[in-house]
């Protein structure tokens, strides 16, 4: 009642107020009433066009259907909580600060319109003061770290620190802020009725062994565990007792186990056995009566369980369990066969080699078998040789010397001459051979290799006359005296008169000497004077291979001189073995007088290296040159070859060598005849070569005489024609000069002119060879008369075997003429 009068009264100073005020009048009416003095309840606010009665200042207002009364413009509508009253129809007066009167950390209001002002502290931990007009701050809000109390602080307004410290249960103060533990197992404080154990700001009870806490914390009651557990102090609880740890009643049951369980135990059987129902006790159980335990073979029952086994020849396997055949002739039986073991199911037998028989007594050993007992073993039989070979096992054929296996069991002869064993000839017989040698020789000792035979110093040759015989091997040669020569057949001499067949043309072209032959005048040359020199011819070696390539100022011809290969030739004319010759050394000196080309090359003949040396000399200058005790005339623009070779291991002494040269002319004129000439106008010490195109000739000298081993020998050269390499246009042919089987050294010397003739190729008139071939235009026509000129181009060549071929030609010589040795071993052999 006192409240409701206190309150008509703070409404009745509210209307007082000259400050216009918002009505407050009951803190529980709600927003859209007001609080009515008179029935003391919370009404509707009835608000009608902006007009209320029951709003002091008449002002009201209406939002969202809900009324309020309105202030004048210097108050504020109240819509906040105020001292606990909200009915929003109150109008509260502002305060200003500064005049208020309020200290520190205060804020001030008004409550009622015309009612004193109130000072209250700002929001946070701050107390007023005993004026109740300013604020401080609470001391115990900044004890975060315990600075002021290390545990508890409370606002004390009467303390000159304005706080009081003190602590949480089980702690007591000291210092006045400090708090430390209180242990009550030690002071007293403790209510426990067995143990305490103290903790920090508390203790607990505990219990002695056999006792368990009650659940006051403070008694204990003595533990009872059920039958087959124990206490366990360790672990303070009632554990299992292993009872099969202990005696018990399985230890005197056979083939039992016991069996602990939870608080009590049983006895099991053990694998293998089975609890007899009748007597209690544990019976084996034979397994192998139950489908035989399982086992594919045998089943062995044992006690306890069983065991699987494998009969005879089989073993059980580790992984699979299951039998598996053993094969007895790798695991456990080295030595039970001798030779051969058969693996079978279950079992083994043993067998031999080829050659061998089993022995019946074991079995298992091998007994040799020989062979040779019967038929001699299949091998061929020869009279008074053994040809069967037993071995162990086996037995093998062999041949009597001489023979070969063929196969196994046959023998053939060897042909021991196909390997070439003797020196000349062979001759082979069944099992063996033997070697012979030409008449010309004598068997040495070892009845392979064969010597040379001197007939002239056994006397057995048929030189007369003037002639003096000179041995060469395999043979001799009937030599003249100077101003002599040999007659055909070689064996006797003639007075030379060179006259008889030479014609040097009348007495302005040349005359006639009767050792010497045609001495011409000049400009004519030639054997017969018939040819004219020219001088404008040029000639050119090669710096790679020993050749010389030539032509005249202002013609259209050309030719060509070189050096082929070397051949060594059997006895039947057989080309044994050919070299190319290449890659030659080459030097050149020169000289006022000529000029001299030097090549040197190393071949392998039969296993030997063998040098050969050759020089080209082109002649500035006319010059004479000495050779096989001759002297020889050399004109100006000529050639001459030089050649020697040095010692060739021949494969038989009865093979020689063949030099193979070639020479060529040619021309470019479409109407054009070409021939190849050869002759021996000056008797048998020197041969002539012609290549003729028109009235172009080169000739080619070569002296029937070599120097062989020191010694100076006969020989004969061979113009290989061959029409296929000759042309209207060219004339070429192949040169073979022949070497005699020597032992040391040999040289040879060839040379070479390029003439103009006043006979053209198309004349009529024929030497002792002539091959003449002419354009379709020229049919063997008649020359004239005109004056024509002679070209020289001389070579001279010596040492070793040479051939000249004209313009490259492929062909090669199969016939020759032979020195008597050759010609000897032909007549005792047929050929």
């Amino acid at each position: 009642m006192n409240k409701v009068i206190l309150l008509l009264f703070i409404v009745l100073l509210c209307f007082k107020l000259n400050n216009t005020a918002t009505l407050r009048v009951a803190a529980q009416c709600p927003l859209g009433m007001f609080y009515n003095t008179q029935s003391l309840t919370c009404e509707i606010l009835a608000c009608v066009n902006g007009v209320s009665s029951s709003c002091p200042n008449g002002g009201c207002t209406v939002t969202n259907n809900v009324a309020a009364c309105t202030c004048d413009t210097s108050a504020l509508i109240d819509l906040t909580d105020v001292e606990g009253v909200i009915d929003y129809t109150t109008c509260s007066q502002t305060c200003d600060h500064a005049t208020s009167g309020c200290g520190a950390n205060t804020e001030c209001t008004i409550a009622l319109a015309g009612s004193a002002i109130t000072c209250t502290c700002i929001s946070g931990d701050y107390y007023p003061d005993s004026t109740n007009t300013s604020c401080s701050l609470n001391p115990c809000s900044i004890n975060t770290n315990g600075d002021l109390c290390q545990q508890i602080c409370t606002l004390n307004v009467t303390s000159p620190t304005n706080y009081t410290c003190s602590c949480n249960s089980g702690y007591s103060l000291v210092n006045g802020s400090q708090c430390v533990n209180i242990d009550e197992c030690t002071s007293g404080l403790a209510t426990c009725s067995h143990g305490c154990s103290d903790k920090i700001g508390s203790y607990v009870c505990t219990c002695e062994p056999g006792y368990q806490l009650n659940g006051d914390g403070h008694t204990c009651d003595l533990i009872n565990c059920p039958s087959g557990f124990e206490y366990n102090t360790t672990l303070l609880m009632c554990t299992d007792i292993d009872e099969c740890k202990l005696p018990n009643n399985c230890n005197t049951l056979p083939n039992s186990a016991c069996s602990n369980l939870e608080g009590t135990y049983q006895c099991d059987c053990n694998q293998g056995f089975q609890k007899n129902e009748t007597t209690g006790t544990c019976d084996n159980i034979n397994e192998c009566k139950n489908n035989n335990g399982g086992c594919k073979q045998l089943c062995i029952d044992t006690i306890p369980g069983f065991q699987c086994a494998c009969s005879s020849g089989f073993v059980m396997s580790n992984t699979t369990m299951l039998c598996v055949d053993i094969n007895e002739c790798k695991i456990g039986n080295e030595g039970v066969c001798d030779q051969i073991c058969v693996n079978t199911i279950g079992s083994y037998y043993c067998s031999c080699n080829i050659g061998y028989s089993l022995d019946t007594s074991n079995n298992s050993t091998c007994l040799n078998i020989n062979e040779c007992l019967v038929d001699n073993g299949g091998c061929q039989v020869f009279s008074n040789t053994s040809t069967c070979t037993d071995t162990i096992g086996s037995r093998f054929c062999s041949c009597p010397s001489g023979y070969t296996l063929k196969g196994e069991t046959q023998c053939i002869d060897n042909d021991e001459c196909s390997q070439d064993p003797c020196d000349q000839f062979c001759t082979n017989t069944p099992g063996s051979y033997y070697c012979t040698c030409a008449k010309e020789f004598v068997m040495d000792s070892n009845n392979v290799t064969c010597s040379d035979r001197d007939e002239c110093q056994e006397n057995t040759h048929q030189c007369k006359g003037t002639s003096v015989c000179l041995n060469t091997i395999g043979g001799y040669q009937c030599q003249c005296p100077s101003g002599w020569e040999a007659t055909k057949d070689g064996l006797d001499c003639t007075k030379i008169n060179r006259c008889i067949t030479m014609n040097c043309g009348n007495s302005t072209q040349g005359s006639c000497d009767i050792e010497k032959g045609c001495i011409c005048n000049p400009p004519f040359s030639g054997v017969d004077c018939s040819f004219v020199e020219v001088k404008e011819v040029e000639s050119q070696p090669s710096k790679e291979t020993p050749s010389v390539q030539f032509f005249l100022k202002s013609t259209e011809y050309k030719g060509d001189i070189s050096i082929v290969s070397l051949q060594e030739i059997n006895y039947k004319n057989d080309i044994i073995k050919e070299h190319p010759l290449s890659n030659w050394n080459y030097e050149e000196l020169i000289l006022p007088e000529k000029t001299i080309s030097k090549y040197t090359l190393t071949i392998q003949a039969n296993g030997y290296p063998v040098n050969l040396n050759v020089t080209i000399t082109q002649f500035n200058q006319d010059e004479q040159v000495q050779f096989a005790n001759n002297t020889y005339s050399m004109k100006s623009k000529t050639i001459k070859y030089g050649i020697s070779m040095s010692e060739y291991r021949f494969k038989s002494s009865l093979n020689h060598l063949n030099l193979v040269m070639s020479g060529s002319i040619e021309t470019s004129q479409e109407e054009s005849c070409s021939k190849v000439d050869t002759s021996n106008k000056l008797g048998n010490e020197v041969q002539y070569v012609q290549y003729t195109v028109n009235d172009r000739t080169l000739q080619g000298r070569f002296i029937n005489r070599a120097i062989v081993d020191g010694r100076v020998q006969v020989i004969s050269t061979n113009i290989v024609q061959n029409n296929a390499d000759s042309s209207y246009k060219n004339s070429r042919s192949l040169i073979q000069i022949p070497v005699p089987n020597y032992k040391q050294t040999v040289e040879l010397d060839p040379d070479f002119s390029l003439l103009i003739t006043s006979k053209q190729a198309s004349s009529s008139e024929s030497t002792e060879q002539t091959n003449t071939l002419c354009s379709n235009n020229i049919n063997n026509k008649e020359e004239t008369n005109s004056k024509t000129k002679l070209i020289g181009i001389i070579v001279g060549c010596v040492g070793g075997f040479i051939v000249l071929t004209v313009i490259v030609s492929a062909v090669l010589l199969k016939k020759y003429k032979h020195s008597h040795r050759v010609i000897s071993i032909k007549k005792k052999f047929g050929i």
